[in-house]
């Protein structure tokens, strides 16, 4: 009975062996792919709060981490969508981009390709590249871009300043017809 127990265990043993034996060249290829440096998120979710309050919501297809301690920084490859909301948690503007980074260290987003700003007025931004400043709750652009009020009205800049939530901001160079009444709206 005992040399039955000892001989299926060592059965058993073997199976196991065999079974969890990985092809050498197959492990070599996974650790080689892998950057130690870099963590790796597939759709995920970041959230900013000051105070327990939500400033801001990011969401995205994937996010690169860089763990560099001289350049911390967080990657999004495949573009970001970002919700700005109010103290109350009410949504006040909306933002995607094609492409984006985030420093960590200067707390700032830089945001490019196709960018996109939404606010709770109906207007919109549209430029190729945006730079959230989170410190200091602004957005802007030196690049050109367009601004299409609720109204249908267009306007065309090259420079924009703003709060995070599109709602007082500033116009440099503008350039082409302007309704002056159509501003002071």
């Amino acid at each position: 009975m005992i040399r039955l127990i000892h001989s299926l265990a060592i059965l058993g043993l073997s199976w196991m062996t065999v079974g969890c034996n990985p092809d050498p060249a197959q492990v070599d290829d996974l650790f080689a792919a892998a950057d130690p440096g870099v963590e790796i998120a597939e759709d995920f979710e970041m959230i900013f709060s000051d105070s327990a309050v939500i400033k801001a919501r990011i969401e995205g297809p994937l996010l690169l981490h860089y763990m560099d301690p001289a350049n911390p920084r967080d990657e999004f490859p495949e573009g970001v969508r970002v919700r700005f909301y109010d103290r109350y948690g009410a949504l006040e503007s909306r933002l995607v981009s094609n492409y984006a980074i985030r420093f960590a260290k200067d707390q700032k987003v830089l945001m490019q390709d196709s960018v996109v700003m939404k606010n709770i007025a109906g207007e919109r931004l549209q430029t190729s590249e945006l730079i959230w400043d989170e410190l200091a709750g602004i957005v802007k652009t030196d690049k050109f871009a367009k601004i299409t009020k609720a109204d249908g009205t267009v306007l065309y800049c090259y420079g924009f300043i703003s709060n995070e939530q599109f709602t007082d901001y500033t116009l440099l160079s503008i350039e082409g017809p302007v309704n002056i009444d159509a501003l002071k709206e």
